[in-house]
């Protein structure tokens, strides 16, 4: 900022300047107005103090072991964690018939990607056997004895949808086993220093999630195997829908009892559904997805409240534009957020993160069958050599998660099939001999240098070490946000006033007597809280109930040193004064916020006519002149 600072004023630092951007004129500069406007989604971006969690899962993630024994390796990889597995620690029987170890000394770095063998106890938590802590315990071993520099956020990878038969939601003694499995793999993650939980809902066995498959008869021709009609003769979708949410509490509480404030990640959860339920072609019964919403409300229930569900929108694995980013944000933000029976609990616990997969393409699917090369395609579109032509090359992945970090709530998941992170030359091997996918491809170390450069873009304060919130944003606001993001997690909230760019949007929801939000080119900068304190005057000024407010506030941010420094160096301000009319207003405010704006603003507006000027003379024509 002191670089803009140095430079001669713009025309949009004078417009700026004028008495029409200001709450007390008479009206909006309306052609200052419309030309800002237009240029409001140039300036959005990142907001500092952001916290950041990008980790990877999928085929190529290590076990616990092969994690515990090579960690320093693999935390070479600027990534924030991994998703681990936890590898059957006796002998199994598989379908085959042989007999196979899956815990070995030297751990795999590669996941065994089948449930129906119990080679992975995550992936054996709606089997119908208790998991024996015996199966977990070496498990917890592994991650406590780990030394990790950078891995703070690992999770454990769990799947939901490999049912060994038709899902029944009325089956108590199964549910009963499933949360008793659920709840090992939460002490698992809490024991072994885990941020928290990977959930996989997808379906690869019998349905779950659609009322229409749970209720027809199994069918082995079907694409997905069905349900039974016996578990819900005379059910309605109302009824199945309340039984799910009764589990979904069930399922949170078995998770809170072991883990009391874990980050849950889901590959996809209700604004799947919502994307689904509000299709004509679909509907809430025809929906596949569509009873996930009621287990969601369920968890929110069910869980404690430092509990965070994070919706990590797995259809998105391959955009990269903004409206797109932007249309997932309002499916989980708005359209879940309508259906849920529990708004309140959904707004304060659900979180919006992204899933990629670095070796994915568009049309992938449609060329595989071209070439007629057999899936999984990204085997052979993926070029480890030539990652420009990739369809995400390097430069293309940084500026795809810078926007996703700045859209999302800072939660990006990976999900990887062949582009293998821990390989990073044509000769990589594992470590010790440990087995890998042979089939797995490379991934030069110029992607790592485009995810450090995406997270560099968000100055990110975790949750165990941020001093404050207020860092990131007033309540669930966070600062710099738009209009629109805050209108998502704020209820009722209406606009007050408007002066040109400036605009101020009012809630009466909640313990304050009104909470006024103000915004300068659709940016949150300030917000503003009026208390009604008890027996307070309404004709004058409320002179106790501001000094004991200003004593609080103090407490709380001031006389910890770190806390007033963090604030100092973040530039926000907190001030407390009396309101006219017997109210106390507190309000807090980001500074240089406006100045960002103008700056990003005037950027805007330079770098078309810089662009023409290139274009043109990209042309080639001074001989013909």
């Amino acid at each position: 900022m002191q670089k803009n600072s140095e430079r001669k004023p713009t025309a949009i630092a004078l417009m700026l300047k004028s008495k029409c951007l200001s709450f007390s004129a008479r009206g909006p500069c309306l052609a200052v107005l419309t030309v800002l406007l237009m240029l409001a989604v140039a300036v959005q971006g990142a907001e500092p103090g952001k916290e950041v969690t990008i980790v990877t899962s999928g085929g190529h993630a290590p076990d616990t072991v092969y994690l515990s024994r090579n960690a320093a390796a693999l935390e070479r990889v600027p990534f924030d964690g991994v998703c681990t597995w936890i590898a059957t620690p006796t002998p199994i029987r598989r379908e085959s018939g042989e007999m196979y170890v899956t815990r070995l000394p030297s751990g795999r770095l590669m996941r065994i990607l089948t449930g129906e063998d119990t080679a992975d106890v995550g992936q054996t938590i709606v089997h119908r056997k208790r998991i024996p802590e015996a199966h977990i315990t070496p498990a917890i071993e592994d991650l406590k004895s780990a030394e990790f520099k950078r891995f703070k956020s690992n999770f454990i990878a769990v799947i939901t949808g490999n049912a060994p038969g038709p899902m029944n939601w009325y089956d108590d003694e199964w549910w009963a086993t499933i949360c008793h499995n659920i709840g090992m793999i939460a002490r698992v993650a809490k024991q072994g220093r885990c941020k928290g939980i990977l959930i996989d809902p997808e379906v690869y066995s019998y349905s779950w999630w659609g009322y229409d498959r749970l209720t027809e008869a199994q069918g082995p021709t079907k694409p997905y195997r069905r349900g039974n009609k016996e578990f819900y003769a005379g059910k309605s979708v109302e009824d199945v829908m309340a039984k799910v949410r009764q589990r979904g509490r069930e399922f949170a509480g078995a998770i809170n009892r072991e883990f009391p404030d874990p980050v849950l990640m889901f590959f996809h959860a209700a604004g799947y559904a919502a994307l689904q339920i509000n299709d004509p072609r679909w509907g809430l019964k025809a929906a596949g997805f569509g009873l996930i919403g009621p287990f969601i409300d369920g968890m929110l229930e069910g869980s404690s409240n430092k509990t965070v569900i994070v919706d990590c929108t797995s259809q998105a694995k391959w955009w990269t534009e903004r409206r797109q980013l932007a249309a997932a944000r309002k499916l989980v933000k708005q359209d879940a957020l309508a259906l849920s029976q529990v708004p309140e609990l959904y707004r304060k616990k659900v979180k919006l993160g992204f899933t990629y997969r670095l070796g994915y393409t568009p049309n992938e699917e449609a060329l595989g069958e071209q070439k007629g090369v057999p899936p999984p395609y990204e085997s052979w579109m993926y070029d480890p050599a030539s990652p420009e032509k990739n369809h995400f090359s390097p430069q293309k992945l940084e500026e795809t998660l810078k926007l996703a970090l700045e859209i999302g709530d800072g939660y990006i998941l990976f999900w990887n099939y062949r582009a293998n992170w821990w390989l990073d030359s044509p000769d990589a091997r594992s470590a010790d001999g440990a087995p890998f996918n042979k089939k797995s491809r490379y991934v030069s170390r110029v992607y790592w240098q485009a995810l450090a450069n995406a997270r560099a873009s968000v100055s990110s304060v975790s949750s165990v070490s941020a001093p404050t919130p207020l860092l990131e944003g007033y309540g669930d606001t966070k600062w710099r946000s738009s209009v629109e993001e805050v209108g998502a997690v704020v209820p009722e909230l209406k606009l007050g006033r408007q002066a040109g760019v400036f605009t101020q949007y009012v809630t009466t929801h909640g313990k304050a007597e009104r909470t006024m939000y103000q915004f300068f080119v659709d940016n949150l900068y300030r917000v503003a809280v009026a208390y009604r304190l008890p027996d307070a005057p309404t004709d004058r000024r409320d002179d106790v109930g501001t000094e004991t407010i200003q004593a609080m506030i103090n407490k709380k941010y001031m006389k910890n040193p770190e806390v007033a420094d963090a604030l100092a160096g973040a530039r926000i301000s907190i001030d407390v004064s009396p309101g006219s009319d017997g109210t106390v207003i507190v309000t807090y405010e980001m500074g240089g916020i406006m100045e960002e704006v103008q700056a990003k603003m005037q950027e805007a507006l330079e770098d078309p006519v810089e662009g023409r000027v290139e274009a043109i003379e990209s042309l080639d024509i001074e001989d013909e002149l």
